[in-house]
């Protein structure tokens, strides 16, 4: 770049510039590497420009594999790569995607490095930049009548990840017994490098988190469901808990009591163009026909039903999520063993192939964007 440009244009321009570009750029000069790492470029850069997304598929044919889809409006799902992991997510036993927060995936299982190992590791990674960090999660409870999950995302106003341990008590006859859950939630920040209690607002005792989150702007979400005993029997209400990641407050999202009091469906929670969903199936009924309903910011239990995934000819095994363009991603059963991904769109019912085939129960998806975070470590 020409030196008879300032110095304060040349950084607009690199912030339009793709990724590899600036990663090259930063062996041309000692100021624009200084410029790129620095923590205010990385967390003006995905506000300047369109940032590409991608679609993380990790499955099991023959062996554990990953692969990353561009997510482009025009070409999705046709351009794919398969992606080297580090070494410490190769090395995950029973991982799982938790989440995608700004471009930062976060997988976590127990830690493979060490034979028999008992303890649990998060890995927040950054596939565009290759650069991870390894986080190993403490006071994990995995027995009755507690269960400990982990949340993870990148805070708004510092650009720091965060992981969000809770522990809930999964077994509903000893709620009333217990009278405080050990370790009920504790906070990590990359930066800090060390794990907190929050003091204010923790999430009710009878309610039980799931697995099943998403990130966005700047709350984390669970499937959740709360428990309560009456005339000697346990009833429970579904309903969604958030997590400010700048206050650092628990939140309780209600749902319309269609979703929330029927027995005779399973929920989870998506993020379709920036807005937050919720899947509903009949598991009583032999071929699924997903039902999907969007949050209207600020009113509280109003859910729009925005449209229905029925296919006829389809045998779909599980909604992974949703295209950038609003296009489901779906899981559908080949035979007894084998699964595949597509692509439905909605308005026109039309399905296609994304080209990738697996094991049961293998499957697990995750949308990212390219992002610089994490360059600076």
């Amino acid at each position: 770049m020409s030196r008879n440009i300032p110095f304060e244009m040349q950084v607009e321009i690199m912030k339009r510039l793709p990724i590899r570009s600036l990663i090259q750029f930063r062996s041309v000069s000692k100021s624009w590497k200084c410029l790129i790492d620095s923590s205010e470029f990385i967390g003006d850069y995905h506000v300047s420009r369109d940032t590409m997304h991608h679609l993380l598929v990790s499955y099991t044919d023959y062996e554990q594999k990953y692969v990353s889809v561009v997510d482009d409006d025009n070409t999705f799902p046709e351009h794919k790569f398969p992606l080297i992991v580090p070494t410490s997510i190769a090395q995950l036993s029973k991982p799982t995607i938790v989440g995608s927060s700004r471009g930062l995936l976060c997988l976590y299982g127990y830690d493979g490095k060490l034979s028999y190992s008992k303890s649990k590791m998060a890995v927040v990674w950054n596939p565009t930049i290759r650069k991870s960090v390894d986080i190993v999660v403490p006071n994990v409870l995995d027995s009755l009548p507690y269960e400990t999950l982990v949340g993870f995302g990148v805070c708004p106003k510092t650009n720091d990840p965060i992981l969000v341990r809770v522990t809930c008590i999964c077994a509903p006859w000893k709620i009333d017994t217990i009278s405080s859950i050990p370790w009920q939630v504790h906070v990590f920040t990359l930066s800090s490098g060390v794990w907190r209690s929050p003091s204010i607002n923790l999430p009710r005792k009878s309610i039980a988190f799931t697995w099943n989150q998403v990130y966005l702007d700047g709350f984390i979400y669970w499937c959740a469901f709360d428990r309560s005993h009456v005339g000697g029997k346990f009833q429970r209400y579904d309903l969604i808990m958030s997590f400010d990641m700048i206050s650092e407050e628990f939140t309780e999202v209600y749902l319309p009591d269609c979703l929330a009091k029927d027995s005779d469906i399973v929920l989870s929670i998506s993020k379709l163009k920036e807005s937050l969903v919720v899947l509903e199936y009949n598991f009583k009924v032999e071929r699924r026909v997903y039902g999907v309903w969007m949050m209207e910011d600020g009113a509280e239990k109003l859910f729009t039903k925005l449209f229905t995934i029925d296919i006829p000819y389809a045998s779909i095994q599980d909604v992974h999520g949703f295209s950038k363009s609003g296009k489901a991603i779906i899981e559908v059963r080949i035979d007894r063993n084998q699964r595949a991904l597509f692509v439905y769109e909605p308005v026109f019912k039309h399905m296609g192939s994304i080209g990738i085939s697996g094991k049961l129960f293998s499957f697990l998806t995750s949308s990212y964007m390219e992002t610089l975070l994490l360059l600076d470590l």
